[in-house]
């Protein structure tokens, strides 16, 4: 998963380090399989009971947590080293019913993530915003909670690849913030991959792919006169993740023999 990978360096963990990762949204584990790739263990929360399914048959290496984010999370001080979220955050701003407060969830979910974060550590949440009244929603939510709220998007001037990532630092000290990503830099990445693939000289494909990348060159200068970053800046498994293992509070543990 491409938004997981970003959110990984984003993370800015310290290399050929263990890494217990807490990941909202985890879905069918398409998130929690690019952590593992990464030599990190994980843990995955969502409210879909079919997609955490999915993930049980797909046999994903990290523990699996039926649960609302709304509703706050259920484990123990300073269990985890880090935190990612794909393309889940905004969901929290949405009201199905009349009883639904927005603020009140995000707090629920921003105060509990803060508790269980070691101090020092980061959580980045990739989301897609609908407007800016919902970003100061979420910004404010998240600095009450006690975290330095930063913010990138990669692909500023891209309708279609444009990728809001929040980074919520969980301590006074600034950590350092990789740079926004720009189409330039996704067009030098297609152009690694085109350069590492092995490819027959003989084949036809071959050149087709060379005449593509020549193309790709004279475009550049054209899309790099238009491009700018944007960045705005605020001041190993274990069984005894959660805070009340006997009551559970809400949450339920997925495991193999409940299906």
């Amino acid at each position: 998963c491409e938004m997981a990978d970003r959110a990984i360096e984003l993370l800015a963990l310290k290399p050929d380090q263990p890494a217990y990762v807490l990941d909202l949204g985890c879905g069918s584990g398409l998130s929690g399989e690019s952590l593992s790739d990464h030599g990190y263990v994980w843990l995955g929360v969502d409210i879909s009971h079919s997609m955490l399914s999915v993930a049980v048959e797909r046999e994903v290496e990290g523990d699996l947590f039926h649960s609302d984010l709304g509703d706050g999370l259920y484990f123990k001080e300073g269990t985890f080293d880090a935190c990612i979220s794909i393309s889940t955050l905004q969901w929290l701003t949405h009201c199905d019913t009349s009883s639904t407060k927005p603020k009140h969830r995000l707090a629920n979910l921003f105060n509990s993530l803060y508790k269980c974060l070691k101090r020092g550590s980061r959580a980045i949440f990739q989301l897609y915003p609908t407007d800016a009244k919902q970003l100061e929603l979420i910004s404010e939510c998240a600095m009450k909670a006690g975290f330095v709220f930063s913010m990138i998007i990669d692909y500023p001037n891209s309708s279609k690849a444009k990728k809001y990532y929040i980074i919520l630092d969980s301590g006074s000290v600034k950590r350092f913030i990789p740079k926004a990503m720009t189409m330039t830099d996704l067009n030098e990445k297609q152009k690694q991959m085109y350069c590492t693939e092995e490819v027959d000289e003989e084949n036809p494909l071959h050149r087709n792919n060379q005449e593509t990348i020549k193309m790709q060159q004279g475009i550049d200068q054209i899309q790099q006169q238009a491009i700018e970053s944007h960045f705005i800046h605020g001041d190993k498994k274990k069984k005894s993740h959660l805070k009340y293992p006997s009551k559970k509070r809400g949450i339920d543990r997925f495991q193999d023999k409940d299906w």
